[in-house]
């Protein structure tokens, strides 16, 4: 086997021809092109595609938060309502005080008056029964007063 050398002489204008080898690798350059253009306008599509999708998927997610929202927003408003209840119901709480001692006031002088009518039946005179009657009365009178207020 022998290696072939291509000599060229300088002067001589003699070329080999390498148009019909050219057009060849031409035509197989172009017909590979066309694939490689086939091949990136589908993956563009596709890819197209997938943006769209995952777009579709954000908004739809964005929707279902939009709605949760008003939700808790409703849940807030809800809220709102249950705190001016708890408000009137603490101001209540802050009366009671009041009340406590205005019934505490009112048993004693209940059983004041208890005393006054036990008293009455064991006094000897009239006198200090009809006394002790008129103290009972005003003694009830006092109490009916506080439970009024």
């Amino acid at each position: 086997m022998e290696a072939k050398e291509r000599i060229h002489t300088i002067g001589k204008t003699e070329r080999p021809d390498f148009s019909a080898e050219a057009e060849a690798i031409k035509a197989r350059t172009e017909r590979d092109m066309g694939k490689v253009a086939m091949f990136v306008s589908i993956l563009s599509v596709i890819l197209l595609i997938a943006f769209y999708f995952g777009l579709n998927q954000n908004v739809t997610g964005l929707t279902e938060e939009v709605k949760q929202v008003s939700v808790i927003q409703e849940q807030v408003s809800g809220m709102q309502g249950r705190m001016g209840e708890m408000e009137a119901r603490v101001q209540a709480m802050e009366s009671l005080p009041a009340k406590a001692k205005k019934m505490v006031m009112s048993t004693m002088i209940m059983e004041m008056a208890q005393r006054a009518a036990y008293l009455s039946t064991q006094v000897d005179t009239e006198e200090q029964a009809a006394k002790l009657t008129q103290a009972m009365d005003l003694l009830q009178q006092v109490q009916t007063d506080l439970i009024k207020e």
